[in-house]
């Protein structure tokens, strides 16, 4: 058995092809991932309130987060995110194609840990994977499953 731990992602993302490019960075990058992606805001609820069909997923470690998924928004699975005690802990990245300043101000608002332009290319892609794992992973200090 290894104990090599893997970082849990988990992508809310509706389009398919960044879908692909996101699970194609993170199985190339420099750091040890779980990559689960699901395409709307009810799925997400659901998977991180381990419901429906996702009762035997992991807690993720961190969230990337589209603005623009169907059918109630990412800001309304960021606003839930952060008001359960479960789950505020986890750093939450918006990614989004909008480079909106009200979309931006948003985001702070219900407390996303980070607010990016969604890369627009296979390498930027990559580049993003790695600078993830790098900083989120290897320079910041994320609490674990203890409650307060």
């Amino acid at each position: 058995m290894s104990d090599i731990e893997f970082t849990k992602i988990l992508l809310v993302e509706d389009n398919p092809a960044d879908i692909r490019l996101f699970k194609e960075a993170f199985k190339e990058s420099n750091f040890q991932n779980e990559f689960y992606s699901v395409k709307n805001s009810s799925d997400a609820n659901n998977f991180l309130n381990r419901q429906e069909k996702y009762t035997n997923v992991p807690k993720p470690d961190i969230i990337l987060l589209d603005i623009n998924i169907p059918p109630t928004g990412g800001f309304d699975v960021l606003k839930k995110v952060k008001t359960n005690d479960h789950l505020k802990l986890i750093p939450v990245i918006i990614i989004s194609a909008s480079r909106n300043e009200r979309d931006m101000l948003c985001a702070y608002h219900y407390h996303a840990n980070a607010f990016i332009v969604k890369p627009s290319d296979y390498d930027s892609f990559i580049k993003f994977s790695d600078s993830l794992g790098d900083f989120w992973i290897n320079w910041a200090k994320l609490p674990g499953e203890m409650e307060i």
